[in-house]
């Protein structure tokens, strides 16, 4: 049965374009492309290829048996003919075992890599990974670190996930494994629709419009420095508050604080070599007029009293009712 492996990467639109798949499955199916129903796998958690992936790393021989029995039960499932779509960014960054030290990552990629290959070895597979612009990439991803839990600074964090730009490499594991790889930019994706263009460049049509991803209301840059300084705050009643913190850093009251608001960055001249690693210091030209994010101590003291303040408020009173709910 012929495969379609999209393994992201991250900040690519990988949430919408899953989102998109499942609520078009039956459509999909009678073009003949399968997108296998979470409600049969994993107890129907929603994005059931992030915990089939997960299972693909597992030490434990029953969970990666498990894997593979769900995954083989699915090609058995499916009519002659048929293709099957799984999408899933987790498995630009997993590694086997799940912990590995800095001087084995790479290893540990090869090995997860390899082990993915034995989950699907029935199958004639093809990865598909859609790649964006280093720069905004790394902002993008910083951001998304940062809420959930990240406490350093940028240039820490390109280190610490060096490998993830590391896109030549990476592509080369899985062509090592899995023999073909297919490759697009996000760039392109944003501009014809992600699930248009993915679906498109295997082979099939999407069968209803793609609204492209909604916008989502991004911080300003300088709050990601505020909300990882407070992260780096360790406690239990601050890593209550985190996704408090996260909901206050979209708020007009978190604007307020900060009311300077023209574009910034975390790219600056010194962590350019860091993309010309890979070739690639071009990345940053789309970046050029924006000044260095940087957050005083005074605005760093403004945005705790705005937090405490909103806290307070009705808006943050409901949404803690409906977290709870």
């Amino acid at each position: 049965m012929k495969l379609f492996l999209h393994v992201g990467t991250h900040k690519t639109g990988s949430t919408h374009l899953q989102i998109y798949l499942r609520n078009h499955a039956a459509e999909l199916a009678r073009q003949g492309l399968v997108y296998p129903d979470p409600a049969d796998w994993f107890g129907g958690k929603p994005q059931v290829a992030q915990h089939l992936l997960t299972a693909a790393a597992a030490q434990k021989k029953n969970r990666f048996d498990a894997c593979r029995r769900r995954v083989d039960q699915a090609r058995l499932d499916a009519r002659p003919g048929d293709t099957m779509l799984i999408s899933s960014e987790p498995a630009w960054r997993r590694t086997f075992p799940e912990i590995c030290p800095p001087d084995e990552l790479w290893e540990g990629r090869r090995r997860y890599v390899r082990r993915l290959r034995r989950v699907f070895a029935r199958f004639d597979a093809t990865v598909v990974v859609c790649l964006r612009n280093r720069a905004t990439f790394g902002e993008s991803h910083y951001g998304s670190a940062v809420k959930s839990g990240y406490a350093k600074g940028f240039e820490d964090y390109l280190e610490d996930h060096a490998f993830m730009f590391d896109y030549n490499r990476q592509t080369a594991l899985f062509r090592e494994a899995f023999g073909d790889v297919l490759t697009y930019t996000y760039e392109e994706a944003a501009r014809e629709g992600v699930s248009e263009t993915l679906l498109r460049k295997i082979g099939f049509v999407a069968p209803a419009p793609d609204d492209r991803p909604p916008t989502r209301r991004s911080p300003d840059r300088r709050l990601f420095l505020w909300l990882a300084r407070r992260n780096a705050l360790a406690g239990e009643e601050l890593s209550a508050t985190r996704s408090e913190r996260t909901a206050f850093s979209i708020t007009g009251a978190a604007a307020a604080a900060l009311p300077d608001a023209e574009p910034t960055t975390f790219w600056s001249e010194r962590t350019r070599p860091f993309l010309e690693r890979f070739d690639d210091g071009a990345a940053m030209d789309g970046l050029a007029g924006r000044r260095l994010a940087s957050l005083s101590e005074a605005e760093h003291a403004a945005l705790d009293a705005a937090f405490e303040d909103w806290r307070s408020s009705d808006e943050a009173r409901r949404r803690r009712a409906r977290v709870a709910a």
